[in-house]
């Protein structure tokens, strides 16, 4: 899933308008908006201050859509005709990787407060 998706789905998951964001990112709604449908590319210190604003670090906004996408490596199809292996991958729906980053989100407040 391509960055401009995951900043999607992570302002989504705090009910956040895109005005909202553009806000508290000091960034101009429109700039945000171009964001966010993947006009425009994402330079560092965007990204570092969207991570920021959502209480994370840069390189867990990087890896979540490793985290967030299910790939069942483990669930093959066998073509019976030539005994290839097919992977699956399944993607989860917008829903679903809002939940799961929420979790994550809720995973990392646990362990900082265990390292404190």
């Amino acid at each position: 899933m391509p960055i401009h998706e995951v900043f999607k789905i992570m302002r989504k998951s705090k009910g956040w308008t895109q005005e909202e964001i553009a806000d508290k990112l000091k960034w101009g709604k429109n700039t945000y908006a171009q964001i966010e449908r993947g006009e425009v590319d994402i330079k560092y210190d965007k990204l570092r201050k969207f991570a920021d604003i959502m209480g994370i670090d840069i390189k867990e906004l990087l890896t979540l859509n490793e985290r967030l996408t299910l790939n069942l490596a483990g669930h093959h199809h066998t073509n019976h005709h030539t005994n290839n292996v097919q992977q699956v991958a399944i993607f989860l729906t917008e829903t679903q990787y809002a939940h799961e980053l929420e979790k994550c989100q809720l995973m990392l407040e646990h362990k900082e407060k265990e390292i404190v």
